[in-house]
């Protein structure tokens, strides 16, 4: 009776860690896809901005402001993304404070 036991707490002991493995790859997923839909976004809404816009919102994340529009866009995004998650929010909440501004 005593083995039966251990080998029932030890199933329920392995169920459980690979529960919790499953809920930590589901949260890495989500988080992934969260942070690639906000680049998404954030390319969107630098498509739409003008060339003096872009030059204004380069100084805002401190990038070089020179270049033609596609240039601009790129180094917004790249300097964005490689801050991370939050790096692209934060270019998107200035991004949204300077088209308010025009």
């Amino acid at each position: 009776r005593a083995a039966a036991e251990e080998a029932a707490r030890l199933a329920a002991a392995e169920a459980a860690r690979q529960s919790a493995e499953a809920m930590q790859r589901a949260q890495t997923m989500l988080a992934e896809g969260q942070a690639e839909a906000a680049r998404v976004n954030l390319a969107i809404r630098l498509e739409r901005l003008s060339q003096t816009e872009l030059r204004e919102l380069c100084g805002c994340v401190r990038v070089p402001k020179t270049g033609n529009k596609a240039a601009l866009r790129e180094r917004i995004a790249e300097r964005a993304c490689a801050e991370g998650a939050a790096g692209v929010q934060r270019t998107v909440a200035q991004l949204s404070r300077l088209v308010e501004a025009f």
